[in-house]
């Protein structure tokens, strides 16, 4: 079990990053470019629910889209997938078919995989529920779900009570990841940000984390898996993405008040 102490050194904030290790790769350049130093600490991993026949069937649910359907995107991870498998079969989402997203960092994406998000909540309100009531105002049609295996259902239940026929297509999963950095025993950081309740979970089944090492969430869903574990969240940020990680981490430092009730998008 590796131990995570709080550091005593004075060249510069250390920030522990447990993304998968490609989540770690680019926040560990942005904070780079923020004058912060990265510990590279990946927590994840994503894997591709793969299989001839649950991609042919996926492909198909797409091609056959009709108008009044809608393709809806849980996070950025079943995006990616969606796009890599819909480009293995060189096709495309047809235009009569709509495109929805929980949040901005899955509707960023939806954008530069396939130039359009025609759905998405308000910033403040990034949560599938809330998702799940805009779609569940419009005229019942069929909704097809690329989402994460054993990812919430708060979309899918809102649409079903709606009247909706809903196709659910697990993309990808989130599995821990086994460290093989024998040779870390002990870190010393200044923080650690934790973007998902599985990266949480990935964190504590691999390292032990001294109780005044500050954890920052990126949102209520991620400070509840913190404090069920038995520590405290010392802060939760005001928007998802490392941006509002780093602003609430310059915000401790200076001392002050922290958010602690916001609601953001769940990262799956």
């Amino acid at each position: 079990m590796i131990r995570i102490a709080r550091s005593g050194t004075l060249d510069g904030p250390r920030i522990l990053v447990t993304r998968d290790r490609d989540g770690n790769r680019v926040w560990s350049s942005r904070l780079r470019q923020a004058g912060m130093h990265p510990v590279d600490f990946p927590c994840l991993e994503l894997v591709a629910v793969e299989g001839a026949d649950r991609i042919g069937r996926f492909v198909d649910a797409v091609t056959s889209a009709a108008r009044g359907d809608w393709l809806v995107f849980t996070s950025p991870n079943g995006v990616a997938v969606a796009n890599r498998w819909l480009s293995g079969a060189r096709t495309q989402i047809p235009a009569v078919l709509q495109v929805a997203a929980v949040g901005p960092s899955t509707a960023g994406r939806c954008r530069q995989e396939f130039s359009r998000c025609d759905l998405q909540p308000p910033a403040d309100e990034a949560r599938g529920e809330a998702l799940g009531r805009l779609l569940a105002a419009q005229d019942p049609a069929r909704a097809i779900l690329a989402v994460a295996r054993g990812g919430r259902r708060d979309v899918e239940e809102a649409l079903r009570v709606a009247g909706w026929r809903v196709e659910r297509f697990d993309l990808y999963e989130t599995r821990f990841f086994a460290s093989d950095a024998t040779d870390r025993r002990h870190l010393e950081v200044d923080a650690v940000f934790l973007a998902s309740p599985s990266a949480v979970a990935g964190l504590l089944a691999q390292a032990r984390v001294e109780p005044d090492v500050p954890l920052f969430a990126i949102g209520p869903t991620t400070a509840s898996a913190i404090e069920d574990a038995g520590l405290r969240p010392a802060g939760v940020a005001e928007s998802p993405g490392l941006e509002a990680l780093l602003d609430l981490y310059r915000q401790f430092q200076s001392g002050a008040s922290q958010p602690l009730d916001i609601p953001v998008e769940t990262i799956s």
